[in-house]
């Protein structure tokens, strides 16, 4: 049985090159046209030399050049690692271009994360490029969605994916209604182009919290988490730069107000994802080597008699972004969703 071919656009971002080397060996995606604005009939190795050797004779192409071509088969992949407000036009033209065939789409930008334009272009100050595509999109994480079948999806935000899967089975219980979270992010987080506050020289060997209380994932978390735990939270949220390139590391602070103890928060975290194939729950609290590099997420819980603390710790460049986008796939193709990412993490870095 033949690969299903994808599209992969936004070719030289971290996500894209994360894509191509996890797709790289799956026994049902292969990547067929990697589409790059700025850098078209490049070798995928001048982009990302570490997969040079992976991918020898696969050339990025230019999105105009897919969309006057014919598609590389009767069912396609489509995945998006563009920028947030740049993307929704693109795989619009490209969606609208295919029409006929068999398509899937996962959009890791957040043009599509939000069910109206308008909240999306109050958080993002930018018009959305596509509103009429909205209802077609499903956004969640797949350990949190009950669509079956969806073709089209607005993957969440890394520092969404590290928060939501820890809260989630407490608002389903009745456990929280209002979480403080101090999440650290490696620097691969804010993108490939270095700036004043993201350049190695500032970074490295140091910490410090940016856009405290108002970071644009906060709406994202309040509103995916109540979807999927069927109740209201409010979210107070604090990100830290870390001297680290890839990992989110989040430390979740919730009044007990119900005085749950450490081995039942335990018990009822492992009971809700226990046929999830990427979430683990530890009993001490989790560290950021052990997912670097898999699409792992690692959770952990401790209570007294007056706080909930709720530990995560995930990859922001795999379950954050290109793990999730193929484990979506994976289920859209009607195949194991676990298929191509049972990767170990690296363990020494």
């Amino acid at each position: 049985m033949s690969k299903t071919p994808a599209y992969i656009l936004g070719a030289s971002g971290f996500a894209a090159g994360e894509l191509l080397r996890l797709l790289h060996g799956h026994p049902e995606i292969e990547p067929s046209r990697v589409v790059s604005a700025s850098s078209p009939g490049k070798p995928i190795g001048e982009l990302h030399p570490h997969l040079a050797a992976a991918y020898p004779d696969l050339l990025t192409t230019s999105i105009e050049e897919c969309l006057a071509g014919q598609p590389p088969g009767e069912r396609v992949a489509i995945f998006s690692a563009l920028p947030h407000g740049f993307s929704a036009a693109t795989v619009d033209d490209l969606v609208s271009s295919l029409n006929g065939t068999d398509m899937y789409v996962v959009d890791m930008s957040a043009d599509f994360r939000f069910e109206d334009q308008f909240t999306f272009e109050k958080i993002y100050g930018l018009p959305h490029p596509a509103p009429g595509r909205i209802p077609d999109y499903v956004c969640s994480i797949p350990e949190h969605s009950d669509h079956t079948d969806p073709r089209f999806v607005a993957h969440p935000g890394c520092f969404t994916t590290s928060v939501i899967i820890p809260v989630v089975p407490l608002i389903k219980t009745g456990h929280i209604k209002h979480v403080m979270v101090s999440s650290v992010t490696g620097s691969t987080g804010s993108g490939r182009d270095p700036k004043p506050t993201t350049h190695h020289p500032v970074r490295a060997n140091n910490l410090y919290s940016y856009k405290p209380l108002a970071h644009r994932h906060t709406r994202e978390m309040e509103i995916l988490s109540g979807r999927a735990g069927g109740g209201q939270l409010s979210v107070s949220f604090v990100p830290h730069s870390g001297p680290f390139a890839r990992g989110i590391h989040s430390t979740i602070f919730a009044r007990n107000d119900n005085n749950i103890s450490t081995g039942d928060l335990l018990e009822l975290l492992n009971s809700y994802y226990d046929s999830s194939p990427f979430i683990f729950v530890t009993n001490s609290p989790p560290r950021l080597k052990d997912v670097v590099g898999t699409n792992n997420c690692h959770i952990s819980a401790q209570a007294d008699d007056t706080t909930i603390v709720l530990f995560s710790v995930i990859d922001n460049l795999v379950k954050g972004a290109s793990g999730g986008a193929i484990q979506w796939m994976n289920r859209m193709l009607g195949i194991p969703e676990e298929t191509g990412l049972k990767h170990p993490g690296l363990g020494w870095l």
